[in-house]
C-alpha cells in the first residue's frame, strides 16, 4: 500500500494535481538529549546564521561538530557551562582524546582526516562567535590552523592507463542508459556527484567548432560552470535526453538553490534519480 500510495503522488504531482513534489521517506533520528543548555543556545543561533548562505550538508558538519564537543566536555569537565568558561587546554586535550574514538562507519580509530575536519569546524565556529562578540563566547581564538593534526601530503597519482581501460568497458555495458551518461559525464568533466545529479534537460550544446559544452549547475561554489565534454559523455548524454523527451506530460522540481522548476536530465518515473 505503501508503494502504490508513492507511485500515485508521482502522479498526482506530474499532472498538476497537487503542488508539493514528491519527497523520499527518511527515517526520523531521535531528538538529542539537551546537555549544556546554555552552550547549546549559542550553537542553534550560529546554525541559523550559517543556513542563510551554507549548505545544508555545511551546517549538519557544524552541528555534529559542537555537539561531540559539549558532550565530552560534560563528562570531563561537568562544571563548564558556556563556551566562555572553555579554555584552550581544554581544546588540546580533546584533539588528543579524539585519537582514541571509534567511527560508528569503520569500528576503527578516527583518521586524521576526520579528526582534522571536525577540530577545524569547531576551530572556525569559535573563531566566528568570539569576532562577532556574542555574549558567552570566548574572547579571543582558542584553537588556531597550526593545532590540527598534520595530514600527509601525497603526490596525486593517476589511475594506470590499462586499470582505467578496464573501468570505461565495464561502464559502457551498463544496461541502464542513465547509469552510463552520469559516469562518463564524471569521467570527462570532472562535475562533483551532486552536480550531475541536478543537471538541466538542455544542459548540452555544442561551442561553433562542433565541440560539446556542458552546462553545470551552481553548487558548493554558488556558480554556474560550463566545461568542454568528451564526445562519448556527450552522445550518452544526448541518448538520456532523447529518452526524456518523449514524455510530454512532465513536470519539473523546484531546484534547491535557486527555487526554479526545473526539468532535470536524470528523472526516471517521474522521480528525480
Amino acid at each position: 500500500m505503501r508503494i502504490e500510495r508513492k507511485h500515485g503522488i508521482v502522479v498526482l504531482y506530474h499532472r498538476g494535481q497537487i503542488s508539493t513534489p514528491p519527497q523520499r521517506i527518511t527515517r526520523a533520528t531521535a531528538p538529542r538529549p539537551v546537555i549544556k543548555p546554555r552552550m547549546q543556545a549559542v550553537v542553534q543561533r550560529y546554525l541559523a546564521t550559517r543556513r542563510v548562505t551554507d549548505e545544508p550538508c555545511t551546517v549538519l558538519g557544524f552541528d555534529t561538530t559542537t555537539y561531540k564537543f559539549m558532550t565530552w566536555i560534560a563528562q570531563t569537565h561537568p562544571q563548564v557551562e558556556t563556551w566562555v568558561e572553555v579554555t584552550r587546554e581544554q581544546l588540546i586535550a580533546y584533539a588528543e582524546a579524539m585519537k582514541t574514538l571509534i567511527s560508528p562507519q569503520t569500528g576503527k580509530p578516527l583518521g586524521v582526516v576526520s579528526r582534522r575536519g571536525q577540530l577545524s569546524r569547531l576551530s572556525v565556529f569559535l573563531e566566528d562567535i568570539a569576532t562577532w562578540g556574542w555574549e558567552d563566547a570566548p574572547q579571543r581564538p582558542l584553537f588556531v590552523k597550526g593545532d590540527l593534526p598534520k595530514r600527509l601530503q601525497r603526490i596525486p597519482r593517476y589511475i594506470p592507463e590499462q586499470e582505467l581501460d578496464r573501468l570505461l568497458m565495464t561502464i559502457r555495458a551498463l544496461p541502464c542508459p542513465f547509469q552510463r551518461a552520469a559516469l562518463l559525464t564524471a569521467r570527462w568533466s570532472g562535475a562533483r556527484r551532486e552536480e550531475i545529479g541536478r543537471l538541466s534537460l538542455e544542459c548540452l550544446d555544442r561551442y561553433p567548432d562542433g565541440t560539446a559544452r556542458l552546462y553545470l549547475p551552481a553548487g558548493k561554489t554558488k556558480r554556474e560552470r560550463i566545461v568542454p565534454l568528451n564526445e562519448e559523455a556527450a552522445r550518452a548524454i544526448e541518448e538520456v535526453q532523447a529518452l526524456r523527451k518523449q514524455l510530454a506530460i512532465e513536470r519539473g522540481f523546484p531546484d534547491r538553490l535557486t527555487g526554479i522548476e526545473t526539468r532535470y536530465l536524470f528523472v526516471r518515473h517521474g522521480k528525480l534519480l
